[in-house]
Formats: C-alpha cells, sequence, structure tokens
C-alpha cells in the first residue's frame, strides 16, 4: 500500500546517521542522498531499489512543513492518472498533475487532501 513517506528534519545530519543506526538491524539502508536544493535522503530496505523513508533537511524550524507526505503504490500510469483524478473530483488540489518524474525515474501524481496533506501515488514501471 504505501510506497514510501517523507519527513521533516532540522538536524539532517544528525538525524540521518540516527536513522541510519536505527534501521539496520531491521534491513535497512541508505538508499539516496541527494540536494535539491534542500537535502534529501531515503532509507529503505537492502533489496529495494529505492527508499520508502525520506529524510528531508528544514534549513530552520518551520522552514519544512511538519506534516509527513505519503506515496501510495500504482500498478500502472492508467492507475495513477485515475488516482489523481478521483483525488481531485473529491475536493483535493493539484500538486503535480500525472507525469514521469525524470529526478526519481518514476511516473507519478500529486494533490494535496483537505488537511493539507501531500499525496502522491506512483508507478515505477516493471521492477
Amino acid at each position: 500500500m504505501i510506497d514510501h513517506f517523507s519527513i521533516c528534519v532540522t538536524n539532517f545530519n544528525e538525524s540521518l546517521a540516527w536513522y541510519r543506526a536505527a534501521l539496520e538491524p531491521l534491513g535497512y539502508e541508505v538508499k539516496s542522498d541527494a540536494d535539491y536544493g534542500v537535502r534529501v535522503a531515503g532509507l529503505g530496505e537492502v533489496k529495494a531499489q529505492h527508499g520508502e523513508l525520506y529524510l528531508i533537511e528544514a534549513k530552520e524550524k518551520g522552514a519544512c512543513d511538519p506534516r509527513p507526505h505519503f506515496c501510495f503504490k500504482a500498478s500502472s500510469e492508467e492507475k495513477v492518472r485515475a488516482f489523481y483524478a478521483a483525488a481531485i473530483a473529491a475536493g483535493g488540489t493539484d500538486n503535480g498533475a500525472p507525469g514521469y518524474r525524470e529526478e526519481h525515474d518514476y511516473f507519478a501524481a500529486f494533490v494535496y487532501d483537505p488537511d493539507g496533506y501531500n499525496v502522491e501515488a506512483a508507478y515505477y514501471g516493471a521492477e
């Protein structure tokens, strides 16, 4: 069901070290660490191709929305499009129309729910 989620952290290096250490016994490792103007690191199962938990650097307290971001797995691009259409029709607000996300190598759509949570559906193709 859940493909990945993200949280904002105010001390990125400390948080990354903590999550790396805490999740290692469970079979998780750092899958990515990149700078998009803020650092973003993804941790996932050793066998996974991408992160399942993403840490997003908050440059200062209050600079990053404290609400988590959720991404749901989709089995096709058509399902991503259907998610987006249904979410908008149900009162959601656009935060990224369905399309290929080159920087992450997947097809996804983003919608804010009625409470402002950033909800995503993503399709990775044949993994």
